[in-house]
């Protein structure tokens, strides 16, 4: 009886070592899985890969975080334009705007440059509401030396042409996507005419070159709006945003919107800001 006891133990043991074995290869198996499942999500994916309901996530996503950013921007907008306090202040501290066009330098090279910051959350969140701040207060400083009809104009104006615009991207059947190469060296160009133009041109000297040059800056940022827009929504674009670009997606419109807004203010208000 003894021995017949100790060989049933025995064996109950064996069967209960086998038994947690296999639990634990199981255990191992499904994290394994779930591993590989979280770094299939990790990866970044061009839209055209992404599902229907991803793509439409990503889109919503970079929308919302725009219309964010441009509700920071009109906050700034307003408190220049309604509060004379703040205007004021800053007239007596003009060294103010060149720390903000530091720092916002200092935060678009960081998401631009660095593509795993612009990834990491919340880093990114964290550097994108940095630059929005001081977009806005520069966006207040350029719009308080304009009449308040002036900016409420230009404002309403952008808001139409940027709705027109976002629209005819996604329902036209013209691909834009292509043509970054040619809307960049355009960009160069028009960039590097403004510095020469801050050299050659005195104040109230060269008012009808201050009109044209907003005109072909709306233009060019109307152009480049309808490009990053196609870019956001995917479809049959030749090229598109990966899934996790959305910090980098939604800060691109985003300039697009306010340099849009600032040409327009230029022409709305002649080529030059009206001293308050």
């Amino acid at each position: 009886m003894n021995s017949e006891s100790h060989k049933t133990m025995s064996q109950e043991k064996h069967n209960y070592a086998t038994m947690s074995y296999q639990s634990s290869d199981v255990e191992t198996g499904e994290q394994n899985y779930y591993q590989q499942q979280a770094t299939a999500v990790a990866e970044p994916k061009v839209l055209t890969q992404c599902d229907i309901t991803e793509r439409h996530v990503f889109i919503g996503k970079v929308f919302r975080i725009v219309l964010l950013q441009l509700l920071v921007t009109c906050g700034f907008i307003a408190l220049f334009l309604f509060d004379t306090g703040v205007r004021d202040y800053f007239y007596a501290h003009p060294g103010l705007a060149w720390i903000a066009i530091i720092f916002s330098f200092v935060f678009l090279l960081m998401l631009v440059c660095c593509r795993q910051v612009a990834m990491s959350y919340p880093a990114n969140y964290l550097i994108l509401l940095g630059f929005t701040v001081c977009e806005g207060f520069l966006l207040g400083v350029i719009s308080s030396v304009y009449d308040t009809s002036a900016v409420l104009l230009a404002g309403l104006i952008t808001l139409a042409v940027t709705l027109t615009l976002i629209v005819f991207a996604m329902q036209t059947s013209y691909d834009f996507t292509g043509m970054g190469g040619y809307a960049l060296c355009f960009l160069v160009v028009f960039v590097l005419a403004g510095f020469v133009r801050i050299f050659i041109c005195k104040p109230g000297t060269c008012n009808t070159f201050e009109v044209v040059y907003a005109a072909i800056g709306a233009l060019l940022f109307s152009f480049l709006m309808v490009y990053h827009t196609q870019l956001i929504v995917g479809g049959d674009s030749q090229y598109q945003f990966h899934n996790n670009d959305y910090v980098i997606a939604a800060l691109s419109l985003y300039l697009d919107i306010i340099n849009l807004f600032t040409f327009i203010l230029r022409l709305v208000g002649g080529g030059g800001g009206q001293s308050r």
